[in-house]
């Protein structure tokens, strides 16, 4: 398969992709023409026509010579081998396994030590593919341990630290041969910026073997954010996490830590912690995040609203006034009739606490600070919200 897509692929990647994609349609059909008919050998030798293809592509991206339409039409296929990668191990993980499997297996086994050493834009791809294969493909716990104890000899050899992708590696070896506390050791040695490859682990790992993962995001969220400074990779990052957070952290009965977890990460956390508090009935709480955000509380939802009123209707009153002083300063008729459809509100809130002697210094206050504007006194006139001169 190799010398096949050398010969199709690689001894052309600086020709145009027109050219290209002829010759990448050539090589899969080639490749195919030679697939066994039993359904567990066809599947074996997708498998391996699959990882070769995309081993191969990724050192296509290293060759200086490539041109750009080339790397662009790479990458395209590149994305559909994966998929087929992935999909093709899964199929075999649904039909006996003959013994006679084992040798091919373990060529790749051997195989996939080299694509560790991928330090260039694909290494997220080799390490999702690392893992996969390891989890899916390669079961036997010989094989797992043997791995591991590679890993760790290569650690012990390095001593200024080692590349992320063995990092990752030993992580995963670990966590599929049951050293949970090694994992949680290991953790410690990755960068912020690794911190993503995390969400694999979380993912697809069950619950009781999450902990060390969700600890650890819970712990070090803070230090991503120094990392990384784009907002939408920093929401991105937390919307990812929150529900399993929120999963893990409800089933060992610990709420406190993801409702810190959702404090931590505001504003990327907003909706989360907003849904929480209601659902906790942290009324006083859920309406205080409303106040020191800069969400224009007009947008809040009126079932949230409805849901605080009835048990706790006084907690909104310095919100529906945040409301009404956003509503006047836009200075527009629309505006003052949304304002003093919050007024009423107000005044209704009020009424029900037999306080409207408040209320009164209230809208008197209201009346005279914005006395300048004409439309808006016309509408609180028109509104009955004061007694017309």
């Amino acid at each position: 398969m190799k010398e096949n897509f050398q010969e199709q692929i690689g001894a052309h990647i600086s020709q145009p992709s027109y050219s290209l994609m002829t010759k990448w349609d050539m090589y899969l059909q080639r490749v195919k023409a030679k697939m066994p008919i039993e359904t567990e050998w066809k599947l074996l030798y997708l498998f391996i026509m699959y990882f070769h293809t995309t081993a191969c592509t990724i050192q296509c991206f290293q060759q200086p010579s490539i041109s750009g339409n080339a790397r662009h039409f790479l990458q395209r296929e590149l994305e559909e081998v994966m998929e087929e990668l992935f999909y093709t191990m899964n199929q075999l993980t649904r039909v006996s396994r003959p013994f006679a499997f084992d040798q091919f297996f373990l060529g790749i086994r051997d195989d996939l030590t080299q694509m560790l050493d991928e330090n260039g834009p694909h290494s997220s791809a080799t390490i999702n593919i690392y893992r996969n294969i390891w989890t899916t493909v390669l079961r036997e716990k010989t094989w797992r341990n043997e791995e591991l104890n590679r890993l760790l000899a290569i650690a012990e050899e390095n001593h200024d630290g080692l590349h992320v992708q063995y990092v990752i590696a030993l992580i995963h070896l670990s966590l599929l041969t049951n050293r949970d506390e090694q994992v949680a050791q290991l953790l410690q040695v990755l960068h912020p910026q690794d911190y993503p490859l995390l969400m694999y682990w979380v993912r697809h790992t069950d619950e009781q073997k999450v902990a060390p993962f969700i600890t650890f995001i819970t712990k070090n969220v803070l230090q991503y954010f120094q990392h990384e400074t784009s907002y939408y990779a920093r929401k991105e990052f937390v919307q990812f996490f929150l529900p399993y957070i929120k999963k893990y952290y409800a089933h060992t009965k610990k709420m406190e830590l993801f409702e810190k977890f959702c404090e931590t990460c505001l504003p990327y956390s907003f909706m989360y912690y907003s849904n929480y508090l209601l659902d906790s009935n942290k009324h006083r709480k859920w309406v205080e995040l409303y106040l020191y955000s800069n969400i224009e509380l007009d947008y809040i939802a009126s079932d949230d609203i409805k849901k605080v009123q009835q048990e706790n209707p006084t907690l909104l009153l310095p919100l529906f006034t945040n409301i009404v002083n956003e509503k006047i300063a836009n200075k527009n008729r629309q505006s003052y009739r949304a304002a003093v459809r919050y007024l009423k509100k107000i005044r209704t809130i009020y009424k029900k606490e037999h306080n409207l002697e408040q209320w009164e210094r209230y809208i008197e206050n209201i009346q005279h600070t914005h006395r300048r504007l004409r439309a808006f006194q016309e509408e609180l006139k028109r509104g009955k919200l004061i007694h017309a001169e």
